[in-house]
This record gives C-alpha cells, sequence and structure tokens, in this order.
C-alpha cells in the first residue's frame, strides 16, 4: 500500500478492524465524503473518499500528487481494501475468538489456582470463624498457628506451589502471546532444574504418599530456563494425580 495513502477500515457494527499506521481523524472529513473528491484541509490538498459496501465502510484520503493527478489511480487502492473487506471482517472476528478463548483460559486457570489457596488456608483457619465477630481475629489466627504448627507448615509450602504456579500460567501466557518472545538459552544443571520443581510438589506427594527418588547427577542441557520449567511444571501437575511412584 501507498506510504502516502491513508485509510480506516470500519464494519457495520462501527468497529475499526484495519487503519493504516499513520492515519488521522477522518470524521473530520465526513461532509466531503460523498464521492472521491479534492479539497483543501488544515493548508494541504487531499484526495478523499468513502467508499459503502454491505460488509462496512472504507474511509481514505491522500495527499500524494499521484493521487491528486489521477482519481484512477486513488480507486485502485481503494478497490484492492473493497475486495479484502469481508475477509478482513472474518479475520477480526476470528482473531478477537481466539485471543477471547486463551484469556478465559488463562482466568479459568487463575481462579482455579485462586480457589485452591483459598481451600488450603480455610482448612487450618476456618471461614465461618474468618467471617465471625471474633474480637481479636490476629490472636485467634496466632493461636491456630501455634495449636498446629506442622499442619501450617505443610499449607504455606502448598500455598508457595500454588503461587509459583500461577507465575507459571502468565509466563506460558507471555511466552506464547508476546509477538516477539525472548528465550534466554544458557547451559544448566538438569538435576537442579528438577529438583526446583519438584521441592514444590513434595507437601503435595507426601499427602497421597506418592515417593520421589531424584538421584543426583551431572548432566548438563542447553535451554531457556523459564519455558522448560513451567513445562515440567505442568507434567509434575499432570502426573502426580496418576502415578504413586517415580524414579529418575
Amino acid at each position: 500500500m501507498h506510504d502516502n495513502f491513508q485509510y480506516m477500515i470500519i464494519n457495520n457494527n462501527k468497529e475499526i478492524i484495519s487503519s493504516s499506521k499513520n492515519y488521522k481523524n477522518i470524521f473530520d472529513l465526513e461532509k466531503y465524503l460523498e464521492e472521491s473528491s479534492v479539497i483543501d484541509f488544515e493548508n494541504s490538498r487531499y484526495r478523499i473518499c468513502k467508499v459503502i459496501n454491505t460488509k462496512g465502510t472504507i474511509y481514505a484520503y491522500s495527499n500524494s500528487k499521484i493521487f491528486l493527478k489521477s482519481s484512477k489511480q486513488f480507486r485502485l487502492h481503494l478497490n484492492t481494501l473493497n475486495n479484502f473487506l469481508e475477509n478482513l471482517n472474518d479475520l477480526k472476528k476470528d482473531v478477537v475468538e481466539v485471543a477471547t478463548k486463551q484469556v478465559k483460559i488463562l482466568v479459568h486457570n487463575l481462579v482455579s489456582i485462586n480457589a485452591k489457596n483459598l481451600q488450603e488456608i480455610y482448612n487450618i483457619l476456618p471461614q465461618e470463624k474468618l467471617a465471625s465477630s471474633i474480637p481479636d481475629k490476629l490472636k485467634f489466627v496466632s493461636n491456630v498457628i501455634k495449636s498446629n504448627p506442622d499442619k501450617v507448615a505443610l499449607v504455606l509450602l502448598k500455598l508457595m506451589k500454588n503461587n509459583i504456579a500461577m507465575k507459571t500460567e502468565f509466563s506460558v501466557f507471555n511466552k506464547l502471546y508476546q509477538s516477539n518472545p525472548k528465550l534466554s538459552l544458557k547451559s544448566h544443571n538438569v538435576h537442579r532444574v528438577l529438583m526446583n520443581i519438584f521441592y514444590s510438589f513434595f507437601p503435595d506427594f507426601t499427602d497421597k504418599k506418592i515417593y520421589v527418588n531424584v538421584e543426583r547427577c551431572s548432566y548438563k542441557a542447553y535451554f531457556d530456563y523459564e519455558s522448560i520449567y513451567v513445562a515440567f511444571f505442568h507434567i509434575m501437575e499432570i502426573s502426580q494425580t496418576f502415578f504413586h511412584s517415580f524414579h529418575f
């Protein structure tokens, strides 16, 4: 598309589905947009036009000398946009649907993790107690911690794991949907990376009587730490539900 050809495409719902990078507010020129014409506006001369079809409206203008001299050349550019209007409208719908679906997945996962965190807290601090008119809630919570230190410690470890899970959800979202995601490729000790992941799951392993034996090794691999961490974290989330023992 010509650099001096500026346009905006609007669908029948008055939504902008495409526009040129340097597009200005064409609505200031609306009264001139009956047919293709040349006008003087803000100390410049423009060729402008509005095209309406069953799928939407195209607004366009240019101060290019080529287009000022030739309405035919201007119309050729407009026709190109006009031919793609239906496809652009459908493409926008598809993109919005995909983006909405991915955001819904992220929100659903975060809501699920948040629910797990609340459940863990309510296991040691009953919700009805917290909601009641206890005069000194801080003292009540402190007494619960003192009387159940091991249980509270276990809950804290589970909360830590769930918060790491939330971090991985954001990491996945950023990696997959950034326009230019950056990977930090470095050499990592495989055993250390695996243990960083397994430590988060030990409270769940203990609850479900899962035995984990991770033997020491000195192997190294070249990878993006965050991507591998997220991948193995999700594998462990699924695996701990189905397997009773692991041996690496």
